[in-house]
């Protein structure tokens, strides 16, 4: 392996374990409000987006799961994906789901929105979602991806040990 290889490799091992941080979070905050609601706000359009994109297709290749290309990843409990979903996943349109004091005083929302900035810009304007080709990334752009990443996860770790 190269030293781009190297670095891509540690930068998807940061943004999986930040995903999945975020997902248990939420999870553990909302899994009753999302088991026990009638309407599915996620479509299999939404899960197609990780069909196209090359990164996604590399982080969901992992875990060796099955696309439905009616029901997209959802299963009979949810969301089959670990890590790897499209970011439209992580965004709240729900309207019980944003009225929930836990998530307006949580920094749940901001880990979010500087989750999905950390792949902005990866390759010219392109947020690492939408580059075809994923070696054009420079050494460069990884570095400075692995910083946001490692930035987003000191908050995180940060922030679960002061509320324990």
């Amino acid at each position: 392996m190269n030293e781009h290889e190297n670095r891509f490799a540690k930068l998807i091992t940061l943004y999986i374990g930040i995903e999945e941080r975020i997902i248990k979070l939420v999870n553990q905050n909302f899994s009753s409000l999302c088991k026990n609601c009638v309407s599915k706000c996620c479509r299999e359009e939404y899960c197609r987006e990780s069909m196209d994109s090359p990164f996604l297709s590399l982080l969901i290749k992992k875990q060796k799961i099955l696309y439905d290309p009616e029901m997209g990843w959802l299963g009979p409990v949810g969301c089959k994906i670990n890590y790897g979903r499209p970011l439209v996943c992580h965004q709240f349109f729900c309207e019980r789901f944003l009225e929930q004091d836990v998530l307006k005083k949580s920094d749940i929302p901001n880990y979010i929105d500087e989750f999905s900035a950390i792949g902005r810009k990866a390759y010219g304007n392109a947020h690492i979602m939408c580059v075809g080709n994923l070696d054009k990334i420079s050494l460069k752009k990884i570095e400075k991806m692995e910083t946001k990443c490692n930035v987003l996860i000191s908050k995180i770790e940060h922030n679960s040990k002061v509320s324990l």
